[in-house]
């Protein structure tokens, strides 16, 4: 996989996902602060993801918005793309600590991320908010 830097979200959602990821101004917005990272993802030389990180301590990210296109999914691509992004953010930024966190019912990202490694946190259930919080002790699984 190939991570260019971006500056907005350019791929498409099926309409159950949108909402779980931030608004295309907010990515836009956000992808201007310095603590900020996005990529558009590439696989043999077609756009098919998006990531987006947010770094909050030193070796710590978290993974704010990361999708794969819907013309792209189901093909094993959202699970190569991730360890290939946290091998890159080893690599270059010192990733130590990723999390992330996905909605309530999304079996898919439940399943992506316990597949790599990453362990439930805590869990947010509040009015408007039903997040499942995950990490990722990258040299845990990653050296």
């Amino acid at each position: 996989m190939d991570f260019r830097p971006s500056r907005a979200i350019k791929i498409q959602l099926q309409e159950e996902q949108r909402c779980q990821l931030a608004a295309p101004e907010t990515i836009r917005a956000a992808c201007l602060r310095p603590e900020v990272l996005a990529f558009d993802i590439l696989h043999e030389g077609r756009l098919v993801g998006f990531a987006q990180l947010r770094q909050f301590d030193a070796g710590a990210w978290f993974l704010w918005n990361y999708a794969i296109d819907k013309a792209c999914q189901g093909q094993g691509l959202g699970r190569t793309a991730l360890m290939d992004l946290i091998a890159l953010m080893k690599a270059r930024h010192g990733l130590r600590l990723l999390t992330t966190t996905y909605l309530f019912g999304n079996e898919a990202a439940q399943r992506l991320y316990e597949g790599l490694g990453f362990v439930e946190t805590g869990v947010v259930a509040e009015e408007g908010c039903h997040e499942v919080n995950m990490e990722l002790l990258v040299e845990d699984v990653w050296t």
